[in-house]
């Protein structure tokens, strides 16, 4: 997931997740997330703060492209033309053109930046938020 504020995530001890921007830190911010024991909501609010994001064919992948976040999505051995996910800010790509099982890191990077480069002009989401009792919108 690539963010445009850096932010930390900080889990309550309701086991609720809380999302703070990070103010001594400029630029955009690569994010390496585990959703392990993450629900759904809270899933799809992170994901509605991302600049992108990229995975492979699983349900946080299609959560992503559902929230309207730019989507990466990697197949291997499944069919993109069957199971990518739905959007025009999405972009599925495997490895079968190249006659790999999986595609290369160069393919993702140019298919992100061209997906980044399609999504700069889009007018911004409505990222997800917390309500008064931490519920996740």
């Amino acid at each position: 997931m690539v963010c445009a504020e850096p932010f930390k995530f900080i889990r309550r001890a309701n086991n609720s997740l809380r999302i703070v921007p990070v103010n001594n830190v400029h630029g955009p911010t690569l994010l390496l997330l585990s959703a392990r024991d993450w629900t759904l909501p809270e899933i799809a609010a992170l994901l509605g703060h991302a600049r992108a994001a990229v995975g492979n064919d699983s349900g946080p992948t299609h959560l992503a492209a559902a929230v309207g976040c730019p989507t990466v999505a990697i197949f291997g051995p499944t069919d993109p033309a069957v199971w990518a996910p739905i959007g025009a800010r999405v972009a599925a790509i495997d490895g079968h053109a190249d006659g790999a099982a999986w595609p290369g890191l160069e393919r993702v990077e140019a298919a992100l930046g061209a997906l980044l480069a399609r999504s700069a002009g889009d007018a911004p989401r409505e990222p997800a938020h917390a309500d008064a009792e931490g519920t996740w919108r």
